[in-house]
């Protein structure tokens, strides 16, 4: 099993978090990635929205501007790292889990 996460620091975060890569099929136009605290969905060019922190967790639903989502550049060497992280379909993700 390959190892699905990303370190980075994206937008007004003032430390590096842990990121996990949500799988993506080949020709998906955007990407997801997770912390304990945040979510931010981006394109590929790095044009994204990141969550304001959660200490009960971030959710697809935080992306929402009204619930203090902000507009972020996400660097192409990120991008990069997240395409390359990224589940791939099929692949095992855990005992009996695997990528759709």
């Amino acid at each position: 099993m390959r190892n699905h996460h990303v370190m980075c620091k994206l937008g007004n975060m003032r430390k590096l978090a842990e990121f996990t890569v949500y799988p993506r099929k080949p020709d998906d136009m955007f990407l997801m990635i997770q912390s304990d605290t945040r979510i931010c969905r981006f394109d590929l060019s790095g044009n994204g929205l990141l969550s304001a922190a959660r200490q009960g967790g971030a959710y697809g639903i935080h992306l929402s501007p009204q619930l203090g989502a902000t507009v972020v550049q996400v660097p192409a060497d990120v991008v990069a790292a997240c395409i390359d992280a990224a589940p791939k379909s099929g692949e095992k993700l855990a005992t009996g889990l695997y990528a759709a």
